[in-house]
């Protein structure tokens, strides 16, 4: 049931015409792309956690983005993590951090930490990581955190 909620709100990128997403036959990571990304991204679902509250991050939900760059480059695993304001209906996330994945997608030891650490960024409405942090949150929650996709349940 999980699965066709985050499903949905990923296949609502492709009402813009500015990207889609896919289910691959592994079940464990969706593809989210554009025309104008230099490669394939996917979601591993496998990843997507839900941190331990705090008093000044009471909801924050972890998850990794992996890359494939056109250019046959090596794979990268991107972490992230998305802190909630549900009282200003407000997200931010953060780059925690990025692995580099040899073939079979194993970690090749190299790990950068390139804008880890960096202070907590804006949303941009209508983004990648808008529908992403909302399907995150939607998974969890069992509502959306932005109101304008409530109807999309």
């Amino acid at each position: 049931m999980k699965k066709w909620i985050v499903m949905l709100a990923l296949a609502a990128m492709s009402f813009t015409g500015h990207a889609y997403a896919a289910f691959y036959d592994n079940s464990a990571q969706y593809m989210i792309a554009s025309d104008t990304m230099e490669g394939k991204f996917y979601l591993d679902r496998s990843s997507i956690r839900q941190e331990e509250p705090t008093e000044s991050n009471p909801c924050a939900i972890r998850f990794a983005i992996l890359s494939v760059p056109r250019n046959g480059g090596m794979l990268e695993r991107t972490w992230y993590t998305v802190y909630y304001d549900k009282a200003n209906g407000i997200a931010s996330y953060q780059v925690i951090g990025a692995d580099a994945l040899d073939a079979d997608g194993n970690v090749s030891g190299i790990t950068s930490t390139r804008g880890a650490g960096a202070m907590k960024r804006a949303i941009p409405l209508r983004s990648n990581m808008y529908y992403l942090a909302d399907a995150c949150y939607l998974y969890f929650n069992h509502e959306h955190f932005y109101s304008r996709l409530a109807d999309t349940k």
